[in-house]
């Protein structure tokens, strides 16, 4: 039979096992979100130049270049 000790250590084995498959489940997770942000950003910054935005979806301003990096200017 096992002893009380032998039960313990086993159960502290299977408890750090668990912990350490949850952590490396949520690192990969959290890595692959990272891989497809850091990959996705070049392309979509390659296709805003090879396709730019159509006229009418642009407003006034960005029409004729008179583009500002004030928000409130929209509101003028």
């Amino acid at each position: 039979m096992f002893h009380q000790r032998n039960i313990v250590w086993g159960y502290t084995i299977l408890a750090a096992l668990t912990a350490l498959a949850i952590s490396g489940a949520v690192g990969s997770v959290i890595v692959s979100l990272l891989i497809v942000t850091i990959i996705s950003m070049p392309v979509i910054f390659v296709i805003k130049k090879i396709f730019p935005a159509p006229d009418w979806y642009k407003n006034e301003n960005e029409k004729t270049g008179m583009t500002s990096m004030n928000i409130s200017s929209r509101d003028e």
